[in-house]
């Protein structure tokens, strides 16, 4: 008998991976959206190819009677709660936006979810941000939670109301702590998306340069729909527990720009100040100026590293990283129509 998934923020890069997976796997998939199709057509541009095969219900996150409702009509094996505002640097300008729409929308969900007293497995996607600035080389599920973003914060709520959940009322949550993912689906707003973006119209012919902040913080940067696959895994488990996904290695930001460059065949060489306002990438063939360093872009309280330690997962889960940065980029240059 197939499968009934749930999936919160089915129409985003992960949950629209996600879905991909499950129905591969011949489950039966329902998403939630905070709009209907006709309202915002775009936003379901990831997942188009998938709207006949899936069911979407549209959902207001801070209203408790639509979940009520949801677990009252439906008897779902296994729900992903994929859903939030999830850009860290801009949360600290979007504080109760970040901890109302996160917070309230895991507890209305899970609430639901527990009190309908039906069976099912829960899939918290969690974040390496809950971890903020510690002093670890490698970063595992044992470390200690010290959030320093309203983001972080708002992950370290609904991390710890799902370990409540495990540990007193015995259900059955998985906290997936999520290190950097991307694809070819990442909004435009992130870091890597803003890169190939710069990169793939510089190629073309623009003479705008990437305007860039930070570009020696090191990120673990892997492939969300190798990511989602551990999701799947984690709950096909007997025992529920928490499993940092992640590939392990570290890149810079400066290290991603210059194989992001290279990958359409312009080496950059850098003059100035390392690391400072005054530092700028110049293609080395045409001389021209391909990258600046712009203050408006600096985090607040950014940290230099954070790299993610999934023994974990490998040794339960048999799950590993596969997928290279650099054929990431070159996934995601395609997009954009780079060969």
């Amino acid at each position: 008998m197939a499968k009934f998934a749930l999936i919160t923020g089915i129409t985003g890069q992960d949950g629209s991976y996600l879905a991909e997976l499950l129905l591969n796997k011949e489950y039966t998939v329902i998403g939630l959206s905070r709009y209907s199709h006709n309202e915002s057509p775009s936003s379901f541009s990831k997942i188009s190819h998938l709207l006949d095969r899936i069911n979407i219900i549209k959902v207001d996150y801070a209203n408790k009677l639509d979940f009520v409702d949801l677990f009252s009509k439906y008897n779902f094996d296994e729900i992903y709660h994929l859903t939030g505002f999830s850009e860290a640097g801009m949360s600290f300008d979007n504080l109760e936006k970040t901890l109302v729409t996160n917070q309230e929308s895991f507890f209305n969900l899970s609430t639901a979810a527990i009190n309908s007293g039906k069976s099912f497995k829960f899939f918290n996607a969690s974040s390496s941000h809950i971890f903020g600035k510690i002093d670890a080389e490698y970063i595992a599920e044992d470390d200690s939670i010290n959030p320093i973003s309203p983001y972080g914060i708002s992950k370290a709520y609904s991390y710890f109301l799902s370990k409540y959940y495990r540990d007193s009322l015995s259900q059955f949550f998985v906290n997936g702590i999520l290190f950097n993912h991307e694809s070819p689906r990442r909004g435009e707003s992130f870091v890597t998306s803003k890169i190939i973006k710069a990169v793939a119209s510089i190629h073309k012919g623009s003479s705008s340069p990437l305007k860039i902040g930070s570009i020696d913080v090191s990120r673990d940067w892997g492939h969300a729909k190798e990511y989602v696959e551990a999701m799947w895994l984690s709950l096909q488990q007997e025992i529920s527990d928490d499993y940092v996904i992640a590939t392990g290695v570290s890149t810079t930001v400066r290290s991603f720009i210059e194989s992001s460059f290279l990958s359409v065949g312009i080496e950059i060489e850098w003059k100035g100040n390392r690391g400072e306002i005054d530092e700028v990438g110049i293609d080395k063939s045409s001389g021209n100026i391909v990258v600046v360093i712009d203050p408006r872009f600096f985090r607040k309280n950014d940290y230099k590293a954070q790299v993610g330690d999934s023994t974990r997962a490998l040794e339960k889960l048999k799950w590993r990283a596969q997928i290279s940065v650099a054929e990431l980029i070159k996934e995601m240059l395609e997009k954009h129509d780079v060969d």
